[in-house]
């Protein structure tokens, strides 16, 4: 729907410019009215390209920012720990079947613990390949 009402109003502001420079026709030949409407589009798209490009450049250092984890959590340090704890909460509770006694669970991560072992030594070993 956006995209839709951009487009009109794109048309519409081409219309406009249509509607001066018959206007100006009426004055000037109909070449040179379209070449002074053309020059005065050129010249204020310019201007507010060169004011859009300010903002552009303010607005992506906004957003790298906002994206960037490390000023999040130092702008909330409590609220990230809380999420975090909240996050690892979750996923033990999702991960871990409900009613099962510690033995079980203590076999559960030795498995899990052993899957990740080649990964453990690879990455231990700088990425070249290595036996147990």
């Amino acid at each position: 729907m956006f995209g839709a009402s951009a487009v009109l109003a794109l048309f519409g502001y081409g219309f406009g410019l249509l509607c001066v420079v018959y206007a100006l026709a009426l004055v000037v030949p109909a070449w040179a009215a379209a070449l002074i409407v053309g020059v005065d589009s050129l010249l204020v798209g310019a201007a507010l390209f060169e004011r859009l490009g300010d903002n552009l450049a303010e607005l992506a250092n906004k957003m790298r920012e906002a994206a960037n984890w490390r000023t999040y959590f130092s702008r909330n340090p409590w609220l990230a720990t809380g999420g975090a704890t909240a996050g690892g909460l979750l996923m033990a509770a999702i991960l871990i079947p409900p009613g099962r006694n510690n033995r079980v669970c203590l076999r559960c991560s030795a498995k899990i613990e052993f899957a990740l072992q080649p990964y453990q030594l690879w990455s231990r070993s700088g990425g070249r390949a290595r036996s147990r």
